[in-house]
């Protein structure tokens, strides 16, 4: 899975109302979070090749999963960040663990999401609720998050890459 959260920038003043909602994903948003997908893929670099198709597949089924959640942080009408995750028994045992698929925000809804997917997990019966930092993309700042958010750091993760 891979983490990140961009750090918010300063606060401006505007006449404007900026309008932000964290909320399950629908069909219509999936391009959108494609599009955030791509961003993501860009900054960790050195990746196989995108399956848009796929991808597009993955996150419609979750739609219809109920054992899966894609949220999506909506600011001014736009798609800044998406948590997508799921939930599973854990391979040695009936108890269910909760873990992230794609976590990325460029703005700081990054934390409401997290929160939000923390009592989706919770109220679905997770005992467990596992979050990682696997894109190399900020990974202080979204390590800090999850650590304000009770988590603990369990290791490291290691990347190999044989034939490409």
């Amino acid at each position: 899975p891979a983490a990140t959260t961009a750090p918010a920038g300063p606060a401006t003043a505007s006449t404007s109302t900026v309008r932000r909602m964290i909320r399950r994903m629908e069909g219509r948003d999936i391009p959108a979070i494609l599009e955030l997908g791509k961003r993501l893929h860009a900054a960790i670099g050195d990746l196989p090749e995108i399956d848009e198709p796929g991808c597009k597949m993955l996150l419609a089924r979750a739609l219809c999963h109920k054992k899966q959640l894609v949220l999506v942080h909506e600011r001014d009408g736009q798609i800044v960040g998406v948590l997508f995750g799921l939930i599973e028994e854990m391979w040695f045992s009936k108890a269910l663990h909760a873990t992230d698929v794609i976590f990325y925000s460029t703005s700081a809804g990054g934390a409401f999401m997290l929160r939000r997917f923390i009592r989706w997990a919770q109220s679905m019966g997770a005992t467990e609720i596992d979050m990682s930092v696997s894109s190399g993309v900020d990974t202080q700042t979204t390590s800090r998050m999850f650590e304000r958010a009770g988590f603990k750091n369990m290791g490291n993760i290691f990347r190999f890459r044989g034939n490409k």
